[in-house]
C-alpha cells in the first residue's frame, strides 16, 4: 500500500538522518544505489564503512533478504578496497523479534541487529534521559495538595487555546501532533496561573510517549529557562543534563546540533540578567537581555527543530516587544492561554471527586481552582474554611501566590512579596479607576520602601512580571492592577497596618490624596483584624487620628471594617466632600444615625429592605449616581431627600407587593433568603442574618428554606468560628433572578418551598 512505502520511506529518512548525527566526521553518509539496488545508508570514513538497512517489518524473511544485501555489498566493496573495514546494521523500528536476531546469530554474519532506539543511544539514550527528565520539576508546576513540584501526569485538563490573529482555536494535542509530523514552533502566552506551565508538560508527556513507542526519533527536552539564566544554548543543554543527573551531557547538545530533538523552553519571564536601570529604556534593554537564551535557540537550532516556548505576557510591554525581542524573525506562532471556562473547571472538580460548587467569588485561573478543588476536596477542614468566604479566599490566595512567586526567587521572602503588593494597591487608590499606573521608577522605590533595599537583578526580575500587574503603556512601560477585586483585596494590608499604627508618618503619607478602595477591603480589614486579636479600642484611636490627620480614606476603611465587626460607634463621625466610593447599608450595622455624609460622592449605596430607615446615616446635599434596593423608588427619594439621586435599580419584589400578590408565608422566607445570600451579601450570610426582619413564623421556614436550597445545589453551608455561614453558589445566579423575577413560577424550588 501505498501508505505503507511512505511510512517505511520516511523510517529511512530518519535512519539516514540519525547516522548523520552519529558519524558526523564521515566523509559521506548518503544513500547509494549499487548494482541496480538501492541501499538505505552507507557510511564512509576512509576505510571504515557502514552499510545500514532500515525497515519497519517484525517479519524474518525482511531481515534475511536484508542481510543478503549487505553481505553481496560487502564482498563488492572488499573487491574494490581490500583493506576496508565493512560494518553492517539493520535498525528496526521495535525491538528486534526474537526470530530475527536468532536467525543472525546461528548465520554467525558480521551484520548486527538492533532497534531505533538502541541506534539513536549512539547519539542519546534518549530513554535515559527521559527516565531522569521524568523526576525533575516541571517549571512552576506543583501538587496544589502538598505543594511537591511533581504531579501526575494525568491531572491536565485539555482545553483550547486561542492563535493571535486568527479566529481559530489550538489544542495542545494540535501541537504536539504537528511537532511530530513535521515542524511546530509557538510562544504560549498568557497571565499568571493560567497553566501554561502545565501546558508544556502535558506537551513533553505526548513527545515523550511517542518516543517511547518509537513514534518519532526526536527526544522532548524541557528545559526551565530560570535555570539558565545568563548562558549559551550549548551552556544550558550541559547545566541541564547536570540537574537532572544524566551523565553525558554531551550527548543532549549532539543531538541538538543534529535536530534529533524538539525543544520546550519554559519561563521565558523568569530568566534573570545582570544589569537593569530604571529608566524605561533601560528596561527595555534589560528584557532584551535576559531573553537571549530563547532568541539563540530559535536561531540556532535546525531548521525542522520543533520549539514550543513558554511565559507570562505582562513581561513584555506589548506583543510586538515579545515578538521582537524573542522571535525577530517571526517564525512561531502566537498563541494565548486564558483562563478556564465552565467546562474545564467541571473537568477538574470532577477528576477529583469534588461534587459541590467552588466560592462564586474564586477566579477560574487553573492554579487557585486546582487549588481549591485538590485541598478541598482532600478534605482539608482548614483550607476549606478559609476558602468559604471572600475575605479568606483572597487572603489565602495572595497568600499561596506570593510564596509561590517567592520560592521561585529564594532572595526575597513571600512577605516581602506581599508587603510590596499591598503599599503598590495602596498607590492604586490616587487613580480614578483604582488600577494605579506606575511606572518603572515608582515600582522600584515602592520595592524599596517596604524591602529595605533597592531592587537587583533578581529582585527586578520579579517586579517585571509580577503576577497582579499588566502592561498599560507600552511606550513607557507603565504597569497597573489586572482586576480591580484582587486589587481592592491587597489595599487590605496597608490599611490594616493603619489600624495597628495609626501614627506611622510614612504610612499616612501613602493614604493622603488616596480615593475609595472596594468594599473587600475593609471586610478583609475586619477578617485580619479579629484574627490579628485587635479590638474596639484599636478602632477608635485609629479613627480619631485619621480625623486629626485629616485622612479620609483611612477613616473609611477603619469605619467599615468597624460596622462590619458591630462595634459600637466611637463617636459620632462626618464626612464633607468626600468621594466614599461604595456603601452598603446593611441591618448588620445596627444603628448608623451616628454618621453624616455632607456634600459627599457615592458610586454605588446599596439598602438592604430590612434596614430601619430611621437608623441610617445622615446624607445632605450628596451625590447617589447609583442606588440599589428593593424598596420602591418613592420611598428611596422620601429617605434620600436632601441629596440627588442619579439612577434606582430594585433587585427584587418588595414585600408589600408579595403580600399583595397573595404568597405564601415560606416563599416570602425564600425570597428574603435569595436576597440576602445573592443579591445584597456576595460574603455568605450568618444563621442569624437570615433570621433577622422576619417574625415568629418566619423565623420557622428558615431552616426547612435552607435545607431545599441546600439540595438544590444553590447553597453551601460552611461552619466557621463555630457559626453557620450561607455561600452563594458559583452557578445558579441566573435561577436566583428567575426566581425572584417570578415568585408564582414553576421552579422545583418554589414548588417545594409551598409545601412547607
Amino acid at each position: 500500500m501505498a501508505s505503507d512505502r511512505d511510512e517505511n520511506e520516511k523510517f529511512e529518512d530518519d535512519v539516514r538522518q540519525l547516522a548523520r548525527a552519529i558519524f558526523s566526521d564521515a566523509d559521506s553518509v548518503s544513500r547509494e544505489k549499487i548494482d541496480g539496488r538501492e541501499r538505505d545508508c552507507i557510511v564512509r570514513n576512509g576505510d571504515d564503512v557502514y552499510l545500514i538497512e532500515a525497515t519497519t517489518s517484525r517479519r524474518q524473511d525482511k531481515v534475511e533478504n536484508d542481510a543478503a544485501k549487505i553481505v553481496l555489498l560487502r564482498e563488492t566493496i572488499l573487491k574494490e578496497s581490500p583493506n576496508a573495514l565493512v560494518r553492517g546494521i539493520i535498525v528496526t523500528r521495535e525491538e528486534p523479534t526474537a526470530e530475527q536476531s536468532e536467525y543472525l546469530r546461528k548465520k554467525k554474519s558480521f551484520v548486527k541487529i538492533e532497534s531505533l532506539a538502541k541506534f539513536s543511544a549512539r547519539i542519546i539514550n534518549g530513554r535515559e534521559y527521559l527516565r531522569l527528565r521524568d523526576d525533575y520539576r516541571f517549571g512552576s508546576v506543583a501538587d496544589p495538595s502538598s505543594g511537591h513540584p511533581t504531579l501526575s501526569f494525568e491531572e491536565y485538563i485539555d482545553v483550547s487555546y486561542r492563535l493571535l490573529g486568527t479566529e481559530n482555536s489550538v489544542s495542545i494535542g494540535d501541537l504536539s501532533e504537528a511537532a511530530l509530523k513535521s515542524t511546530c514552533r509557538a510562544i504560549l502566552f498568557g497571565e499568571f496561573g493560567v497553566g501554561k506551565s502545565m501546558a508544556l508538560r502535558e506537551a513533553y508527556r505526548r513527545l515523550s510517549k511517542a518516543y517511547r513507542t518509537n513514534g518519532t526519533t526526536r527526544v522532548p527536552i524541557f528545559l526551565n529557562l530560570r535555570d539558565h539564566a545568563g548562558q549559551t544554548p550549548v551552556e544550558a543543554l550541559r547545566r541541564h543534563a547536570d540537574n537532572i543527573g544524566y551523565e553525558r551531557p554531551t550527548d543532549l547538545v549532539r543531538a541538538w546540533r543534529a535536530g534529533h530533538v524538539c525543544l520546550l523552553l519554559d519561563g521565558f519571564d523568569e530568566i534573570g540578567n545582570p544589569g537593569w536601570g530604571q529608566s524605561y529604556r533601560q528596561l527595555r534593554a534589560y528584557r532584551f537581555r535576559a531573553v537571549e537564551l530563547v532568541r539563540k535557540f530559535i536561531a540556532e537550532s535546525p531548521r525542522d527543530t520543533s520549539i514550543l516556548i513558554s511565559g507570562r505576557e505582562n513581561f513584555f510591554d506589548s506583543l510586538d516587544e515579545m515578538g521582537s525581542a524573542l522571535d525577530p524573525n517571526d517564525s512561531c506562532k502566537r498563541i494565548q492561554v486564558s483562563e478556564f471556562d465552565d467546562k474545564a473547571i467541571a473537568k477538574l472538580l470532577h477528576r477529583v471527586g469534588f461534587t459541590s460548587d467552588v466560592p462564586a467569588w474564586l477566579p477560574a485561573r487553573p492554579l487557585l481552582i486546582s487549588y481549591f478543588a485538590f485541598r478541598v476536596g482532600g478534605g482539608d477542614a482548614v483550607v476549606a474554611e478559609r476558602l468559604a468566604t471572600p475575605e479568606r479566599g483572597w487572603d489565602l490566595f495572595i497568600d499561596q501566590v506570593c510564596r509561590r512567586e517567592a520560592e521561585q526567587y529564594p532572595m526575597i521572602e513571600p512577605q516581602v512579596v506581599r508587603a510590596f503588593l499591598e503599599r503598590l494597591a495602596t498607590r492604586a487608590r490616587r487613580s480614578p479607576d483604582g488600577l494605579g499606573s506606575f511606572d518603572p521608577a515608582e515600582i522600584a522605590q515602592v520595592f524599596q520602601s517596604v524591602a529595605g533595599f533597592s531592587p537587583d537583578d533578581v529582585s527586578q526580575s520579579l517586579l517585571l512580571r509580577v503576577l497582579a500587574l499588566r502592561t498599560l503603556d507600552p511606550r513607557t512601560g507603565a504597569r497597573s492592577f489586572i482586576d480591580v477585586e484582587f486589587a481592592g483585596a491587597l489595599m487590605a494590608g496597608d490599611a490594616l497596618r493603619f489600624l495597628i499604627n495609626p501614627y506611622d508618618q510614612e504610612l499616612q503619607e501613602e493614604f493622603r490624596n488616596s480615593g475609595p478602595s472596594p468594599l473587600i477591603t475593609s471586610s478583609m480589614v475586619a477578617e485580619r483584624s479579629a484574627d490579628a486579636g485587635l479590638n474596639s479600642a484599636h478602632f477608635k484611636a485609629a479613627l480619631i487620628e485619621a480625623r486629626k490627620s485629616d485622612l479620609p480614606m483611612a477613616s473609611r476603611d477603619v469605619l467599615l471594617a468597624n460596622l462590619t465587626l458591630n462595634y459600637a460607634p466611637p463617636f459620632d463621625l462626618s464626612y464633607e466632600g468626600v468621594d466614599f466610593g461604595n456603601l452598603h447599608i446593611k441591618s448588620d450595622y445596627g444603628n448608623m444615625s451616628y454618621l453624616q455624609f455632607s456634600n459627599c460622592l457615592f458610586q454605588k449605596l446599596t439598602l438592604d429592605d430590612d434596614v430601619d430607615t430611621l437608623s441610617i446615616p445622615i446624607f445632605l446635599y450628596c451625590l447617589l449616581i447609583n442606588i440599589e434596593s428593593s424598596k420602591s423608588e418613592p420611598d428611596i427619594r422620601k429617605i434620600f431627600s436632601g441629596s440627588d439621586i442619579g439612577h434606582i435599580y430594585s433587585f427584587g419584589l418588595t414585600t408589600d407587593r408579595l403580600l399583595q400578590m397573595g404568597v405564601p408565608q415560606s416563599i416570602r422566607v425564600l425570597m428574603t433568603i435569595l436576597k440576602k445570600i445573592f443579591v445584597q451579601s456576595g460574603s455568605g450570610r450568618m444563621r442569624s442574618a437570615l433570621e433577622r426582619g422576619l417574625g415568629q413564623e418566619g423565623r420557622s421556614f428558615v431552616e426547612p428554606v435552607v435545607r431545599i436550597l441546600v439540595q438544590h445545589d444553590m447553597i453551601s453551608r460552611v461552619r466557621l468560628r463555630g457559626s453557620d455561614i450561607f455561600m452563594p453558589s458559583r452557578k445558579a445566579s441566573s435561577r436566583v433572578h428567575a426566581i425572584l423575577a417570578n415568585p408564582v413560577g414553576h421552579d422545583p424550588i418554589l414548588k417545594a418551598c409551598r409545601e412547607l
